[in-house]
């Protein structure tokens, strides 16, 4: 009922450029590119599959982000179930989970995809952490970790789950590092993690130049330390702000007395859990912790500074929902891991009747809240208006000849702060998105492009097969049928 939604999102930002790299360069190219701090190899492949199967229609892509989530609910109670033997408390945390606000933002835009599917490796490792039975072979503990280095392949949010799961199978599962050759396996991901994003990342723009966006994050994203520690925190409030008070507390809320509260009695509850409760509580907190840690520790490593630089307010910053997705996985599990150590002597009884409250509450605050998710129409009602435009000069043309129409730059509110025509050049990109060559109905269509710049950019055939031949200059089109 939340998130349905989605079947109705349209694309936005980078979700236009990455479809046009796909259809101007190719599948090599537009696999292995490094994008915004991000390792895409695994994302880019499966959007790759999407845009070739289904096109230049939304539906397939927000289909896919949906049933990926509800997949993952179904794993957060598998996870749930495992940690605290009761499915009534199980069944709690994945809809307090699933149903979070926050995670629209990742939900909602097709690229941040990739972290959806790192909340999907983070899920499943952690069921099978928890559900195989002992003794864990080499073999098994060899895969855990090939599951994660995909992860890190998805999004970035990947590499702090993947350097931080030694101490998480350490505290989960002592037992899976008896052998030699599992503890070698697990603590290699310590090197081969950096090793493989930073050599990646320099091997390919010593080949091809780093876009601006990327140059910016690495020059500054390591450069004070303060505000990478405050977003940090801010980000772990908002986090848990989110997955505790869902939908009866709105994100702009925070920081404020009702969320700081709730920040301050989810620590305290904490702190009483390691202090009074039983080994294995102890060790799947300092498991889920060292998650949540890790996991929002990425996104302020990449992303801290340049809101420094921005002037944006740390805690302004960890309210974009984007960024919360697979973090508030670990702080959900951590929720139902408390309340199973508060009921856990009337467990049955006291479970389901927080179960059945939370439902009616939560129900209620839903309703009450007015939350809805983005679904963009502005934007889908500027590209219809384009293809519209588009199909009309072309039918207007004669048959054999070539056709010549203006182009338009995209408006900010389609491709966002950061991208302009270098990315994504406005009319000839939905012209290339919407028809597969050049050539339409035995017309060849050409886009006049004004801006040298831009022309300039796109002039390679070898890297824009179809811009390089599609973007001409404005010379001599006077009384040619150009407006």
């Amino acid at each position: 009922m939340v998130f349905w939604p989605l079947t109705r999102v349209y694309f936005f930002a980078d979700d236009f450029v990455a479809m046009l790299d796909i259809a101007n360069r190719g599948f090599l190219r537009f696999v292995i590119e490094p994008f915004g701090g991000h390792l895409y190899v695994v994302r880019n492949a499966i959007f790759y599959v999407v845009y070739r199967l289904f096109g230049f229609d939304p539906h397939p892509y927000y289909w896919s982000a949906l049933l990926t989530h509800l997949v993952n609910v179904w794993l957060f109670f598998r996870v749930a179930r495992a940690f605290t033997d009761n499915p009534a408390l199980a069944c709690l945390g994945a809809t307090v989970w699933g149903t979070c606000p926050l995670l629209g933002g990742a939900l909602g835009w097709y690229s941040v995809y990739g972290q959806v599917l790192v909340g999907t490796i983070l899920l499943v490792v952690l069921e099978r952490v928890e559900a195989s039975a002992a003794p864990v072979s080499s073999r098994v503990v060899a895969g855990w970790c090939a599951l994660l280095l995909a992860g890190v392949f998805c999004f970035g949010v990947g590499i702090g789950i993947a350097l931080v799961f030694p101490l998480v199978l350490f505290l989960l599962r002592p037992d899976a590092l008896a052998e030699r050759s599992s503890q070698v396996v697990v603590l290699s991901l310590v090197a081969l993690v950096p090793a493989l994003y930073f050599g990646i990342r320099r091997l390919y723009f010593h080949f091809v130049p780093m876009p601006m966006q990327d140059a910016i994050l690495a020059a500054v994203a390591l450069s004070h330390y303060g505000p990478i520690a405050a977003m940090l925190w801010h980000l772990i409030g908002v986090g848990v702000t989110g997955i505790v008070a869902g939908f009866f507390l709105p994100p702009p809320a925070y920081p404020g007395p009702a969320s700081r509260s709730l920040v301050a009695l989810f620590l305290v509850a904490i702190l009483v859990d390691v202090v009074r409760g039983d080994g294995a509580a102890r060790r799947r907190i300092g498991a889920l912790a060292s998650l949540v840690v890790a996991t929002y520790a990425l996104v302020a490593v990449g992303r801290a500074n340049v809101y420094a630089l921005l002037e944006v307010q740390p805690w302004v910053a960890a309210r974009v929902p984007r960024y919360h997705y697979v973090g508030t996985i670990p702080v959900g599990l951590l929720l139902v891991v408390l309340v199973g150590q508060a009921v856990r002597r009337q467990a049955r009884v006291a479970s389901g009747a927080v179960l059945a409250g939370w439902l009616v509450a939560a129900s209620a605050a839903f309703v009450r809240s007015g939350w809805r998710l983005e679904e963009r129409q502005p934007v889908r009602a500027w590209v219809a208006a384009g293809m519209q435009s588009i199909d009309a000069r072309i039918a207007a043309a004669p048959v054999g000849g070539d056709v010549y129409i203006e182009n338009q730059r995209a408006p900010f509110y389609v491709l966002g702060p950061m991208l302009g025509p270098a990315e994504f050049p406005g009319l000839a990109g939905i012209f290339v998105l919407a028809h597969p060559g050049n050539v339409v109905d035995g017309r060849r269509v050409h886009f006049v492009e004004p801006d040298a710049a831009t022309r300039a950019h796109y002039s390679s055939p070898a890297e824009n097969r179809r811009l390089a031949e599609l973007l001409v200059g404005p010379e001599g089109f006077a009384g040619a049928g150009f407006r």
